[in-house]
């Protein structure tokens, strides 16, 4: 990658980049650029596409369903650190 490219593709970005930073940049870049056009020539015929390089088992577990002692609400609401009569009290975010 040239200068000119990095320039512009950091423009379309939205990034500033100092004048040290794209002599730097753009020497990684064109080092990534160059690793990314070896990766081209990898002979990935028969592999099944997959969402992550390492998968040791499934991530997703089946629902089950625990009997859970009935609670009154005024005892839900003692267990949170503010509330008023009927609702939990929290902090504003914006």
């Amino acid at each position: 990658m040239d200068r000119k490219e990095l320039e512009t593709t950091a423009s379309l970005a939205m990034l500033q980049l100092h004048e040290d930073e794209v002599d730097t940049l753009t020497d990684a870049v064109t080092t990534m650029l160059d690793y990314f056009s070896l990766m081209e020539d990898v002979d990935i015929s028969g592999l099944a596409p997959t969402t992550h390089a390492f998968i040791a088992q499934e991530s997703v577990r089946d629902d089950i369903i625990a009997e859970v002692p009935e609670v009154e609400p005024k005892e839900l609401l003692s267990r949170g650190p503010e509330h008023d009569e009927d609702h939990f009290i929290i902090p504003n975010v914006l």
